[in-house]
């Protein structure tokens, strides 16, 4: 017990670094929460800074997901879903910046192609159609965080995989899904009045 609460305090505390407001700053750029949507993740990085330290923002984001499901894999395989949502409460709700954070897209992304890689795959596939033809990056990760729960749920049931072998997975799943549109909320405030910013747009 006392294991698994430590595992899950620091997969929060792995989640919370914000690695986009860190590589930023170390550039000499100043605070990315005073930047372009003032957002600390990766899209902001890329419209302010530049596509390549966006993309190591993005791998960043990704790689604490990975990171901290990895560990617990290889110890307690049983809470390796729950650590990773931990990991996701930790970017969104970082205890670093006041309980405020990213959107989370990336941190899942990572956990999904590290947990079940078809499901994650499938989102990274859906991510990409979306943005080709809307440009707009938080449609495309709503989308394509918010289908995973039930691309989970269809490759389990097209391969027969009994569902008490992945319900815990696809409940975790869920979680990170709400967490995801719950701070994407202005932005689906935006998308409904037709307001929201294309990427190849600057942020004011």
């Amino acid at each position: 017990m006392i294991e698994g609460m430590f595992l899950f305090l620091v997969a929060y505390l792995v989640g919370a670094i914000p690695f986009g407001m860190v590589l930023v700053y170390f550039c000499g750029k100043g605070d990315l929460r005073k930047i372009g949507s003032g957002n600390i993740g990766a899209t902001n990085v890329v419209r302010t800074q530049g596509k390549l330290l966006g993309v190591f923002a993005f791998l960043l984001d990704a790689v604490k997901g990975v990171g901290v499901c990895a560990v617990t894999a290889s110890t307690m395989p049983a809470l390796t879903v729950w650590v990773g949502l931990c990991a996701v409460l930790g970017h969104c709700f970082s205890c670093f910046l006041k309980l405020q954070g990213g959107k989370g897209v990336a941190t899942a992304l990572g956990i999904f192609l590290f947990l079940t890689p078809i499901t994650g795959l499938a989102c990274a596939l859906i991510w990409g159609i979306v943005f080709s033809f809307s440009r707009i990056s938080s449609l495309s990760g709503l989308l394509s965080i918010g289908c995973a729960p039930g691309v989970l749920w269809g490759i389990a049931w097209i391969g027969g995989t009994p569902i008490q072998d992945f319900l815990s997975t696809f409940w975790a799943y869920v979680c990170i899904t709400l967490i995801v549109i719950l701070k994407h909320r202005t932005n689906i405030t935006r998308l409904v009045q037709g307001k929201e910013l294309k990427f190849t747009k600057k942020c004011p």
